[in-house]
């Protein structure tokens, strides 16, 4: 049974109100309301009345709400047993390429001098699992781009960094690895390594993602859901390699690869998703740090004015 349930039930049934809840976890009611239908779901009882004037418990929903509390209560102070007991904290991030993990070594390296008691505890997955993971509560922040959030951005904050388009990467001896940039045309006929629609979200606006779909249909292009992976079959010649700055590893150039920017791609937005009202001094801090990192990095490129949103 997912902890955001619990709290969404617990949080409604305190305030016997959708809306008040949701304000009270920064969801949108929508969200509210799916936890709450897919908890009785799972349960195969309805929990809550509710009409267009008011919400009250049913029966069931008054013999399992001191039970849904107690377990919320039992665990925040578990939670705080354990983090008192070990004298540290964890920062939780989601990232979905092993790319941005080697990326934050050196965003860690500055950010444990100042917060040497907070530890980072780092997960990967498609962006749907680590979209899954966030809305759950199990991680504080997570890397994204901006078509990742479009399906669900209700109580997100995001922290847009910078640009990353779509690159090819060869092998730094390939014939087009020393051009500027290149057309998809000249990689008509060569392998396309390239990763799953899970972890590189398919994008009806991106010129390139329906390039490569056209390109799959005559070749035998190669898929992978690991990013290394990827790196090394385009380093042993297999095929050249597809994907946003963001799946690239800064140890690149050092295995002899080159990065070459693809002129039909579309640069998508880049940053980090926080929870709306839920950002610590330090977690500020992370923030601070990893986007003076991706602005150094090659393949970003910077945000210009209308990338940032109106003020509310």
């Amino acid at each position: 049974m997912e902890l955001q349930k619990l709290k969404c039930f617990v949080a409604v049934a305190d305030k016997l109100s959708f809306t008040r809840a949701a304000e009270e976890l920064y969801f949108s009611v929508p969200t509210v309301t799916h936890h709450i239908k897919s908890l009785e779901e799972q349960m195969g009882v309805q929990l809550l009345f509710r009409d267009k004037h008011s919400v009250r418990l049913t029966p069931a929903g008054e013999t399992f709400y001191p039970v849904a509390r107690d377990i919320l209560s039992k665990l925040d102070a578990v939670t705080r047993q354990i983090s008192q007991e070990r004298d540290f904290e964890l920062l939780r991030i989601g990232c979905t390429s092993h790319a941005e993990m080697v990326m934050l070594t050196s965003v860690f390296t500055r950010f444990r001098l100042r917060y040497p008691n907070i530890l980072p505890d780092i997960q990967i997955a498609n962006f749907d699992q680590i979209l899954d993971l966030f809305e759950d509560g199990q991680l504080n922040l997570a890397f994204v781009t901006d078509n990742m959030l479009l399906r669900r951005q209700e109580g997100y904050q995001f922290h847009r960094f910078c640009r990353k388009g779509g690159f090819a990467v060869l092998p730094s001896e390939h014939p087009l690895a020393a051009r500027d940039s290149i057309s998809f045309s000249e990689l008509e006929k060569q392998v396309i390594i390239r990763m799953g629609n899970a972890y590189v979200p398919f994008n009806t606006g991106n010129p390139l993602t329906r390039l490569v779909q056209l390109h799959e249909l005559s070749n035998r292009d190669i898929y992978c859901d690991d990013d290394r992976m990827m790196m090394s079959l385009a380093k042993a010649g297999y095929g050249i390699a597809v994907l946003p700055g963001y799946c690239i590893p800064e140890y690149a150039p050092l295995i002899g690869l080159t990065t070459v920017p693809i002129q039909e791609s579309q640069q998508l937005i880049y940053g980090v998703v926080s929870h709306k009202g839920r950002l610590r001094e330090s977690w500020r801090y992370f923030l601070h740090l990893a986007e003076e990192k991706l602005l150094r990095d090659p393949t970003s490129t910077r945000l210009d004015p209308a990338d940032t949103p109106p003020a509310p």
